[in-house]
């Protein structure tokens, strides 16, 4: 039996995880641990996509997601184009 398709312009079930920070070979931090918050996503053009927000505490994390515009694809694009016309 197939699953119910989520409404439009909803999030699903909000989950965290912890990413441990990463270590070069002499021993320097190269990236600090972090929490990783993520969540399904279904715009209002109908396309499901995993939405991801990181910071130093899985609140903060699962805060900024929570603050993500209702229009992840679009604040994507938006992201990818500006740093495509960077020199």
């Amino acid at each position: 039996m197939a699953r119910t398709p989520m409404q439009l312009g909803t999030w699903g079930e909000i989950h965290a995880t912890f990413v441990p920070a990463v270590v070069n070979e002499s021993g320097k931090v190269v990236k600090p641990e972090r929490w990783r918050a993520y969540a399904l996503y279904r715009g209002y053009d109908g396309h499901t996509s995993q939405v991801e927000r990181k910071d130093t505490s899985q609140d903060a994390a699962t805060e900024r997601l929570k603050g993500t515009p209702s229009r992840p694809r679009q604040v994507a694009s938006q992201a990818q184009r500006s740093h495509s016309n960077r020199d």
